[in-house]
């Protein structure tokens, strides 16, 4: 009987942590592209057995390039605590600085685009599972863009609500309850 070995891989898009290079949406977009091409090469991992976890900026990376390609082999996809937006988003955070607030609409178009936003593409991700979480006192990014990525999500889907969890907090203040639920996910689409 051969035995599955379970490999992990996590990457810092150009830019950000040890990477070499600039910052953009396109980027990003392009490094997770890399990313899986990279793992699906490897020797020690099945091709057919990917599994997709991302968090914050992360989770809107990943669905947006799951929900712009069909990649081969991709299992399962779980999001936790990502963005409906990037409009949305830097228009949410404009409101809190009281002279930018009245401006907020204009500069969300000047400052960002919304060519990569997972709320367009999250629906494309199916047939694969999609696993969307998020905490219902997240400061960072608020709830109801969890909320909304699951509505416009389709089937197969599931939402987990981490009642009182702050941004990313599911695995790490609410540790075993979410780690087992999500280590049962990932099971269930292997």
């Amino acid at each position: 009987m051969k035995r599955s070995v379970l490999v992990f891989f996590v990457f810092d898009y150009r830019g950000y942590g040890r990477s070499q290079g600039k910052t953009s949406r396109r980027g990003v977009y392009e490094d997770a592209v890399a990313a899986i091409d990279y793992v699906k090469s490897r020797k020690d991992v099945d091709p057919k057995k990917l599994l997709i976890f991302g968090q914050s900026l992360g989770g809107a990376n990943a669905i947006a390039v799951m929900g712009r390609n069909r990649i081969a082999g991709v299992r399962a996809v779980a999001i936790e605590s990502t963005f409906y937006s990037y409009r949305r988003i830097v228009r949410e955070k404009l409101a809190h600085i009281p002279v930018l607030s009245i401006l907020r609409w204009p500069l969300s178009f000047l400052i960002v685009g919304n060519g990569y936003s997972p709320g367009k593409v999250v629906g494309d991700i199916a047939p694969i599972p999609l696993l969307l979480i998020h905490g219902t006192a997240d400061r960072v990014i608020p709830f109801h863009h969890g909320k909304e990525l699951y509505e416009r999500a389709s089937q197969p889907k599931e939402f987990w609500v981490v009642k009182n969890g702050r941004h990313t907090e599911a695995f790490t203040a609410y540790g075993r309850q979410y780690r087992e639920a999500l280590v049962k996910f990932y099971k269930d689409a292997l």
